[in-house]
């Protein structure tokens, strides 16, 4: 190994010792580079004895140095430690303060877990003492995560607990209420109505809730009437059963009550189209055929009301056209003026160019008179969009005046279409 080598090495110890407890390189790691060092230096030859002097005192002076980092690093490791061990004090504390008979709820656990996790968080730092301190006390973490974890899930198996008993009660009530509505489709038979009615009536009454409002169920069938108008009786039936399930709602389930809703709703669509069907096949298609005749007839008014807005839109832009288009041939005339004027000046100023005496004058027109042609190009490009615009205008005002035409003919077609329904409604009334 050559001396420069043997600095270099020195070199990036000294660059390793300033990275000491920045970076993660290890006080064992530096040591080993030293020691290495050290061996290297019993086989270098330098021819200048200063120069080994210097090297030699440029590594003690990082030996040194790392010595005091050592100790330094020890010292804020274990306040570290320290602090990690207090802060799991005091969640310990708090949890063992808690009565041995206390439930933490959900907030509470939300708060342990919290205040868990943020130890967490600062433990991860690799600022260890030692192996083994680092050991002790992240065990003793785990235990306490562990105790939160038992609480947190008594917690939860408190609810499922809870929840499975509400769900049981909520089923009592709900399976003969779907039961009865289930009796009330149209297309059931009507000897079903009353065993069922009075399953839902023995559940409600084996939880202490009111059951009124069905006594003509039995009178309907013991009667008679329910031969006659069967549609009748269980459509009546169906209104109490949703009276019902509107009173006692909160002593249901939020999937029972969505399930007993959903039949509720599906038998509600089925007797409202057996009410239909009862009501005659040919009102309804007269009825139908009115609606629709109405419905088209409406149609036609709105789009004959939107055509006659759109022409009178039409002729107010063929209008403003029109106003317009003076004013731009106005511009025109102007910008012809100034043109004229422009090419005056020029001739002016090119007299005086070719009259000049000095150069300097000369310089001077001649700049004048770039000026005024680089004008003159100007007002002739700004004429030439001036002319395009009024050809534009007088383009566009064309072509409206054919969409008035036209838009006037759809209007009387729609006008002779909208007399013609109407005549068709008054014949059918």
């Amino acid at each position: 190994m050559t001396p420069t080598e043997l600095l270099q090495k020195i070199e990036a110890f000294e660059t390793a010792l300033a990275a000491y407890g920045v970076t993660k390189f290890s006080a064992k790691d530096l040591w080993d580079q030293r020691q290495e060092i050290v061996e290297d230096f019993r086989s270098v030859e330098f021819a200048d004895p200063g120069a080994r002097k210097d090297a030699w005192q440029r590594l003690q002076d990082g030996i040194d140095m790392l010595k005091q980092r050592s100790a330094l690093l020890q010292v804020e490791n274990e306040a570290f430690a320290t602090e990690a061990e207090e802060r799991i004090e005091v969640l310990q504390r708090r949890i063992d303060d808690a009565p041995a008979d206390a439930k933490p709820g959900k907030e509470a656990l939300a708060t342990l877990r919290s205040a868990a996790n943020e130890i967490f968080e600062f433990m991860r730092q690799n600022r260890w003492p030692s192996k083994e301190r680092r050991t002790g006390v992240w065990d003793r973490f785990t235990a306490l995560k562990d105790r939160i974890k038992k609480q947190e899930d008594a917690h939860y198996a408190r609810i499922r607990e809870d929840i499975k008993q509400r769900q049981e009660r909520s089923a009592a009530l709900a399976n003969p209420l779907k039961g009865a509505l289930e009796a009330c489709r149209p297309s059931g038979e009507e000897g079903l109505l009353l065993p069922a009615v009075s399953d839902l009536g023995t559940a409600l009454a084996a939880r202490g809730l009111a059951f009124t409002g069905f006594g003509f169920v039995e009178e309907a069938l013991a009667g008679g009437a329910a031969v006659k108008a069967p549609l009748k009786l269980k459509s009546d039936t169906l209104r109490e059963l949703r009276r019902l399930f509107q009173e006692h709602r909160a002593h249901f389930s939020r999937e029972d009550g969505q399930e007993v809703y959903t039949l509720l709703t599906a038998v509600q669509k089925e007797m409202d189209a057996a009410w239909a069907a009862y009501k005659g096949e040919r009102q309804r298609k007269s009825d139908e055929w009115v609606e629709k005749q109405k419905a088209f007839a409406d149609m036609l008014t709105e789009k004959l009301q939107k055509r006659s807005a759109d022409k009178i839109n039409l002729e107010k832009i063929i209008a403003a056209k029109r106003d317009f288009r003076p004013k731009l041939e106005q511009r025109l005339e102007n910008q012809q003026d100034y043109l004229n004027k422009l090419f005056d000046d020029l001739d002016e100023l090119q007299e005086k160019f070719d009259g000049a005496r000095t150069p300097n004058l000369r310089e001077r027109m001649e700049e004048l008179i770039e000026s005024k042609k680089g004008r003159i190009a100007e007002v002739e490009a700004d004429m030439k969009g001036v002319e395009q615009r009024i050809a534009d205008v007088d383009k566009d005002i064309t072509e409206l005046e054919a969409k008035v035409v036209k838009v006037g003919e759809g209007i009387a077609e729609m006008e002779a279409k909208v007399r013609e329904v109407q005549a068709k409604l008054k014949k059918g009334a």
